[in-house]
């Protein structure tokens, strides 16, 4: 699971570096692709620019929750084990 997600996140931060690209510096560079392309392709490039910002954003999320979830369960379980009186008067050490 891990390894898709980082596979999805790196899809759309390329797509949004391509979008940045078209949207932000081609423009300043190229005089032709200012008066014939954009004004065809910003309607599409503008949406589409948005929606692959926020799959980085939910992905990077979900990498996060993924990587922190193993770790909230062996808190769940540990505070379990500290609220427990049997295992207050018998330890047990995990190694």
């Amino acid at each position: 699971m891990f390894h898709d997600l980082l596979i999805i996140l790196t899809i759309s931060d390329v797509a949004v570096v391509i979008c940045c690209a078209l949207q932000f510096a081609l423009p300043s560079l190229w005089d032709a692709y200012t008066s014939k392309a954009y004004p065809h392709i910003l309607q599409f490039l503008l949406p589409v620019m948005h929606i692959t910002v926020m799959i980085s954003v939910y992905t990077t999320i979900l990498i996060r929750y993924e990587n922190l979830s193993g770790k909230v369960f062996v808190i769940i379980i540990v505070k379990k084990i500290d609220s427990d009186p049997y295992f207050k008067e018998n330890p047990v050490i995990v190694k």
